[in-house]
């Protein structure tokens, strides 16, 4: 039969069409139980990522909006995890800094 390899081909886009559904709609806020973002309202649409400090300063608790979404730098296992605009439309996270002193909430301990 010829149909059967466009049916597998249907079959397989429909799956990978959900997969990336359900990625893009994923809502999880945490990563290892540390919260990375906040809700927030603002008063127009921030279609693009923006950043307010340099990755890096790692004595500084910094945030990016994009879209209706703060993300906050955040600290788990006294590691500091800083957040980015990874593009103008897509927000990173670092790996893990070792502060010496330790972390909290967001900033290394001096």
């Amino acid at each position: 039969m010829k149909t059967q390899p466009i049916v597998h081909l249907g079959v397989l886009v429909m799956i990978s069409l959900l997969g990336l559904t359900a990625l893009f709609f994923n809502e999880s806020n945490s990563v290892g139980g540390a919260v990375i973002y906040d809700r927030v309202i603002v008063e127009e649409y921030q279609s693009e990522c923006s950043d307010n400090d340099p990755l890096e300063n790692y004595d500084v608790k910094g945030s990016v909006l994009y879209r209706d979404y703060r993300y906050n730098d955040f600290c788990s296992n006294n590691k500091l995890f800083q957040v980015y605009c990874d593009s103008s439309v897509r927000v990173g996270v670092t790996h893990g800094y070792q502060c010496l002193h330790g972390s909290f909430e967001g900033v290394c301990l001096e």
